[in-house]
């Protein structure tokens, strides 16, 4: 007897539907603090759904979505699906200087900014000395979501205190 089994499509996010856009777009040049912060939202609304984040690799296409040690993509490929820390950022790196025309060199600094904060909030939550990717690979999307949500958190009170000085 044959049991039927009900699989839920995976489709790619469509970016610029997300929200209020992936990328904020700027009137002005903006601080390497906030392409930083930017860059982190990005990542973020790339990863809003758990079925778009995943482990153990840079990013997934849909037919290997359901087998997590299956195969794998380039972040940038149109094919992707899903993305783990790195793999989003490669992608949120990738729209803001050759889609949305940022200064590449600011993106770069940017995003670099990001994941040190990054890497120091591992830090101080869970004393652990962990990498980024090794965070991802060993924690489940809410802790992965929870520390995105906290890193941002920290990021934009840093830049609005700044901005009152």
């Amino acid at each position: 007897m044959e049991t039927a089994v009900e699989v839920e499509l995976v489709t790619k996010p469509d970016l610029d539907a997300m929200g209020e856009g992936l990328i904020k777009e700027f009137t002005y040049l903006p601080s390497q603090a906030e392409v930083a912060l930017t860059f982190a939202h990005g990542i973020r609304k790339l990863l809003s759904e758990e079925r778009h984040w995943t482990r153990n690799t840079l990013a997934r296409t849909a037919s290997t979505y359901y087998n997590k040690n299956g195969g794998t993509t380039d972040p940038l490929s149109p094919e992707a699906v899903s993305w783990c820390l790195l793999g989003a950022g490669r992608r949120v790196r990738y729209e803001l200087a050759h889609i949305r025309g940022y200064d590449y060199e600011m993106v770069k600094r940017g995003s670099r900014s990001f994941y040190g904060r990054l890497t120091t909030t591992i830090r101080e939550l869970s004393g652990a000395s962990l990498g980024v990717a090794s965070f991802n690979d060993t924690h489940d999307y809410e802790q992965v979501i929870e520390l995105l949500d906290f890193t941002i958190e920290k990021m934009e009170a840093k830049l609005d205190g700044s901005r009152r000085r």
